[in-house]
């Protein structure tokens, strides 16, 4: 490992700890500050303003964020100006607590992948051979088994589920046999658009296979059902993208998705987590 990886581990570790001790705090003031009700229904807002960022992204997660730090300063207001209550500092605490933890947890999570994802381009000296299929662009199997670990790891370590979709053409084998090179690669990078168009922040894509059993992959931080809300929309992303193309207008094309979720029980390995997902299309 370089001085980068060193330098992220070392962050990690600042950011999970800062992270735990926010937790902390939080856990004694709602305990012990005298209006538990009130603390819980400030600590259920907050959680529901984390969870809105590990699934929507940041950008949801902020808004989130936002609307709930407004709704907390007209109460702060409201409080002043009709009941003359002055500054308390539990409700000061409140206001700031959702925003360092969204902030800290967007950290953790963006470090966890500062070495093993490449949502930017990556300068040719990086581009290792096997990691990058050559036409697509997208990470192969090889690149897989890496970032698989992290995302395992990432799931088990802040108890994030994380999921696969896995995605195909229908009859693919004999689209082959009736299209010529240009339009089959068309075919292909039509699949690739639909799934990047798919993809949020912490979402990374992958081509498992080529040839007849070409095989996408899409690795994300989810449950079961959100992964086949994702499959759902790569699915119409990719009906749209079809109903817009003229060189496969007379040709019946479909996609077939699965999806699966890591499971601790049944998986220990990243390839576990990978045969899991081609196995369900």
């Amino acid at each position: 490992m370089g001085h980068k990886g060193k330098q992220v581990l070392v962050l990690n570790k600042v950011y999970f700890s800062l992270f735990m001790v926010v937790m902390l705090i939080t856990a004694i003031i709602t305990m012990t500050s005298g209006n538990l009700l009130f603390n819980i229904i400030y600590l259920g807002l907050t959680a529901i303003t984390i969870i809105l960022e590990l699934f929507g992204g940041l950008i949801i997660g902020s808004i989130a964020d936002a609307i709930f730090i407004t709704i907390q300063i007209l109460y702060l207001v409201y409080l002043h100006v009709s009941k003359n209550v002055g500054i308390n500092l539990i409700l000061i605490y409140w206001l700031l607590a959702p925003t360092i933890l969204l902030c800290l947890l967007n950290l953790l999570v963006k470090n966890a992948h500062a070495i093993h994802s490449n949502n930017q381009e990556t300068p040719a000296e990086m581009i290792k051979p096997g990691i990058f299929h050559e036409q697509t662009n997208l990470r192969t199997k090889e690149a897989f088994i890496q970032d698989a670990g992290v995302f395992i790891e990432t799931s088990h370590r802040f108890i994030i589920p994380t999921s696969i979709v896995a995605i195909k053409i229908n009859s693919l084998a004999h689209l082959r046999s009736i299209m010529g090179e240009a339009q089959l690669n068309g075919l292909l990078n039509m699949v690739t658009d639909s799934l990047n168009l798919t993809t949020r922040e912490y979402d990374i894509s992958y081509l498992l296979n080529d040839g007849d059993d070409t095989t996408w992959a899409l690795l994300l931080y989810t449950d079961l059902e959100g992964a086949y809300t994702v499959a759902t929309r790569i699915e119409e992303n990719f009906k749209i993208k079809l109903n817009e193309s003229t060189i496969f207008k007379d040709t019946v094309i479909s996609l077939k998705t699965g999806a699966v979720a890591w499971d601790s029980n049944k998986m220990k390995t990243p390839y576990d987590f990978m045969n899991a997902a081609m196995n369900e299309v």
